[in-house]
């Protein structure tokens, strides 16, 4: 018979065994676990890949303009080139006007092409508008400036809606307020002024005074609004200012004091550029395209 207690020659080997049964089970409970986290079943992995690919597909890669889109760009830049050489050269007729609106016209259709948010509406509208202030602008019979003010100015408003959408809140309005946008926004609004101070004395006692006044606080709100948001590149910001510059030669020339013919051509240059400028630089500022025309020779373009 075997008795109860065992000899004290077993004693040890069986403890060791016990503890060494019982350090297996442990590891064994603290590994398995591991395991079967760091190694997923097949279904498991299939489930997680899936997604992947099918955000490959429905996101493509951002290429360059596709070629309705250059075709598109370069029908704007053909027109625009034909525009300033009428401006030259002025030929009378409504085929000025019409000609003027195919040069901007084609940008729309550009955005419309590539719309996916409310801020390419807006930017729809802005180009719009201005396409028909431009029309307004240049009819060949009566001098309609007044009238093409309130186009122009709607196509101001859309553009402060579209800048709007990139602004900083306003919580994070002053730490983003670095000292180069502060030293642009403090030119901006002292070149406002001094464009104040030298046309407004000289409207205000007119009819065109009011409608002037309106029109430039709206454009130096713009001005603000182009250079504050934190873009990677600065097309649109660019873009705003060549508008403004094109709109002072304007507004010198036509208020203030006549400008030599030279000088006052380059208005439309200026402002076909800011244009292109604004609706390619959202587009690409968004990653819709890494390039216009020339991929991988020119970064801008």
């Amino acid at each position: 018979a075997l008795s109860l207690t065992s000899p004290p020659q077993l004693a040890l080997p069986v403890a060791q065994s016990s503890f060494t049964l019982s350090m297996i089970l442990t590891l064994q409970h603290r590994v398995t676990p591991t395991v079967i986290e760091s190694c997923p079943s097949p279904s498991f992995a299939e489930k997680q890949t899936k997604p992947t690919q099918a955000n490959n597909e429905s996101f493509p890669t951002p290429s360059g303009l596709h070629r309705p889109g250059k075709a598109l760009l370069l029908a704007s830049v053909f027109f625009s080139a034909l525009y300033y050489f009428q401006v030259v050269h002025p030929v009378s007729g409504y085929l000025h006007a019409l000609i003027k609106w195919f040069s901007i016209i084609p940008l729309t259709a550009i955005v419309l092409s590539y719309r996916t948010t409310r801020q390419d509406v807006f930017l729809i509208c802005a180009i719009l508008f201005h396409s028909i202030g431009d029309i307004v602008l240049a009819h060949p019979v009566y001098d309609l400036l007044v009238y093409s003010l309130f186009p122009f100015l709607m196509g101001h408003i859309f553009y402060i809606l579209t800048f709007k959408s990139d602004l900083p809140s306003f919580a994070q309005l002053r730490p983003s307020l670095s000292p180069q946008k502060l030293a642009l926004v403090i030119l901006g609004m002292t070149y406002v002024l001094i464009m104040a101070y030298l046309l407004l004395p000289g409207l205000l006692p007119t009819p065109m005074g009011p409608p002037v006044l309106v029109y430039m606080i709206i454009f130096s709100v713009l001005a603000v609004v182009s250079i504050l948001p934190r873009w990677r590149m600065r097309w649109m910001t660019i873009g705003t200012w060549l508008y403004i510059l094109s709109d002072s030669l304007i507004a010198i020339d036509k208020f203030y004091t006549p400008l030599p013919p030279l000088i006052a051509s380059l208005s439309w240059p200026l402002y076909f550029a800011g244009q292109v400028l604004i609706s390619m630089g959202l587009l690409k500022e968004k990653g819709r395209l890494l390039h216009l025309l020339v991929p991988g020779k020119l970064p801008f373009l």
